[in-house]
Order: structure tokens, then C-alpha cells, then sequence
């Protein structure tokens, strides 16, 4: 019989989703003191007053937001979206707080460092550590939280019982409950309908989350789904690994993961596929990955014996790591926690809110 699955949300996707949507761009075209023109983009604004005054004026960009109870509605909808279509018995939603151990982890790149704003770039930077980045992106400041971000947080604490995790990121406590339930369905006849009927479902638009065995629930729009993107995802033991080691591979800079240049998380997997067919008595992932690195620091280095041009970054890496030292950063970053001892080696208790 069955009583639906407990669902387990990744609130922080929902946060993040809605806030941006809702924060909305504008550009000021200003003559000293005074507006000249507004519009939604750069091209749109050089349109509306001219290639001759644009060129000349000062551009101020604005974040304009939607109002608050538009985001809290489309929140409310999104959830309840959720709870609707995987049919949840259950439903938990968990957020992140702030700094978790991957800052003291990366040592070449602050983690996320490529999101934040420029206040906290400059808190970032006079701390000392990251040298390289901060000499090379003197500048690099992201958008930082939508507007929004803390009346969303407020309403899914209050409303939905949300619970905040620190420490650790929210991936990690979510990899670390969904590896306990294939646990319990690995062994079922058919583990895939076990877990989405009476086991349990995480729900998420982050791929990080598919180096874990189980069933996933894309709570992405109607029109992403219309454009071929599944409601529901299984993913096995076999693609949870391929999944995380060519990630280890090719890094993540959309959280300011660099690991080897060129390298692209579809054509790393593309060469882990094969070398799993190629294998004969089973492919050791960590070796293979080990492997990577090594014939990109001996290739690497033989063009700067010959004095031929490489990236500053990759030269960096060159002169300051081998290659173990290196692969093993990159996959301390990206490998999402499994078990709640793996947490005891990261994180100190005083630093966990969970």
C-alpha cells in the first residue's frame, strides 16, 4: 500500500529561484544628476537615447523588485506544486545559513567567492588568503542575495517549519538523508518505485545533488518541462558515480571551482563512460581521476619548459601544487557528504545549527 513518499525540499533552489526572478535589471542613462533614459538592458537603453549619448553618458545600473508578496505567493505556489505532484506523505524543507568548511578547504580559489558582493569581497580580501584571485580579479563582484532573500527565509521557517543548516551546506545534509534511504531501498525489487511511493524523494533543480543514488523531483516551471526537462529523475548507483568523478575532473565554476583547464563537465564524462566500457576488470573512479591530472600537469608543464604561453591560473597551479594535491582539493569540494561521521571530520559541533 502505499502512503506517498516524504519529500525533502532544497529550499535554498526555491530562495534562490524566486528572489532572482523577481529582482528585475534596469539601466540609467545619466547626464551628471539627471536621467536621460531608462531602460531593461544595455542594448535597449543605447537604442532609446542614441549610440552618440549613450557613449558619452554615465550608465547606473538598478535592481528593481517585485513586490514582496508577489515573491511570497510564487513561493507558496512552488511548494505546494511540489506537495501536489510527487503526492509527499511529507514534506521538510531545509535551508543554508552562511559559511560552511569548503572556505577553509580551497586554497585557490575562494569557494563561491565569483557570488558575492562587493562588501564582501573586500572582507574576503583582507583576510589574506586566495592571493592569486584577489591579484587577478581585483574587481570580481557578484550580485549577492536577491532582495527578497530574507522575507522568503522568514515566510519558509514560519510557514513550512523550514529548517536552517550551517556548517555544512544544504547539498550535504540532503546527500546525507537520501544516501540513508537507497540504504533502505537498495535491496528492494524495484527501488526506484519503493522510493517514490513509500521511501523517499528529494526535490531540486540542482545537478550537484545526482552524484547520489535515488529519486530526484525537478520543481523546475511548466515551460522547462515542456522543453524536455523530466518531472522525475532515477538515478543508479553507476550515474551517481559517473556523475560526481567527472565533476572532480572538470571542477564547477559556477561556484568558483576551476579543476583542469578546458575540461568540461559533459566531456569528462563523455571520457569517464568510455573508460568505464573500456575497463575489463572494473575502472578504479579515483585513479582515473588521478590520471586526468596527471597527464594535464606533465602536458602543461612541458609547454612551459618551452617557454610556450599558458593561462596565469594554470601556471599558478604549476608552480604551487602537484598534481595529487590538486585533484584532491577539487574533489573535496565538489564530493557532497554521505554519512554524519564524514561530518565530524569537517565541521566542529559549536559550528552546526542542526
Amino acid at each position: 500500500m502505499s502512503n506517498g513518499p516524504k519529500v525533502i525540499v532544497d529550499a535554498d533552489m526555491v530562495r534562490y529561484q524566486i528572489g532572482c526572478v523577481c529582482d528585475k535589471d534596469r539601466f540609467l542613462a545619466m547626464d551628471d544628476d539627471k536621467t536621460i533614459g531608462i531602460a531593461s538592458t544595455r542594448t535597449e537603453l543605447k537604442e532609446l537615447v542614441g549610440e552618440d549619448v549613450y557613449a558619452n553618458c554615465k550608465i547606473k545600473r538598478q535592481v528593481a523588485a517585485d513586490p514582496v508578496e508577489n515573491a511570497l505567493h510564487s513561493c507558496k505556489l512552488v511548494l505546494e506544486n511540489i506537495r501536489k505532484n510527487t503526492n509527499a506523505r511529507k514534506m521538510e524543507l531545509y535551508l543554508g545559513v552562511s559559511e560552511n568548511y569548503r572556505k577553509d578547504v580551497s586554497k585557490l580559489l575562494p569557494y563561491k567567492g565569483n557570488r558575492v558582493t562587493k562588501r564582501k569581497f573586500e572582507e574576503m580580501k583582507a583576510t589574506g588568503k586566495w592571493p592569486y584571485y584577489f591579484e587577478q580579479y581585483p574587481k570580481k563582484y557578484g550580485m549577492g542575495r536577491p532582495t527578497h532573500f530574507d522575507a522568503l527565509t522568514k515566510y519558509m521557517i514560519e510557514r513550512y517549519d523550514a529548517v536552517e543548516i550551517d556548517g555544512i551546506e544544504v547539498d550535504d545534509y540532503l546527500a546525507i538523508e537520501q544516501t540513508r534511504a537507497w540504504d533502505w531501498a537498495r535491496d528492494k525489487m524495484n527501488p526506484e518505485e519503493a522510493l517514490k511511493h513509500n521511501g523517499l524523494v528529494l526535490a531540486s533543480i540542482d545537478k550537484d545533488l545526482m552524484q547520489v543514488p535515488g529519486v530526484f523531483f525537478d520543481f523546475r516551471p511548466e515551460d522547462k518541462r515542456k522543453a524536455g526537462v523530466p518531472d522525475w529523475e532515477f538515478i543508479t548507483p553507476k550515474q551517481a558515480k559517473i556523475n560526481l568523478w567527472s565533476q572532480a575532473v572538470s571542477g564547477d565554476m559556477t561556484d568558483n571551482i576551476y579543476g583542469i583547464e578546458g575540461v568540461s563537465k559533459e566531456g569528462a564524462e563523455k571520457k569517464l563512460v568510455q573508460a568505464v566500457t573500456d575497463s575489463v576488470k572494473g575502472l578504479n573512479f579515483s585513479e582515473w581521476r588521478y590520471d586526468q591530472y596527471a597527464e594535464w600537469f606533465e602536458k602543461t608543464n612541458e609547454k612551459l619548459n618551452e617557454d610556450k604561453k599558458v593561462k596565469p591560473i594554470t601556471k599558478y597551479i604549476m608552480e604551487n601544487y602537484n598534481y595529487r594535491e590538486y585533484a584532491d582539493e577539487i574533489y573535496q569540494l565538489v564530493y557532497l557528504l554521505r554519512t554524519h561521521k564524514e561530518i565530524d571530520k569537517y565541521v566542529m559541533e559549536e559550528d552546526r545549527s542542526y
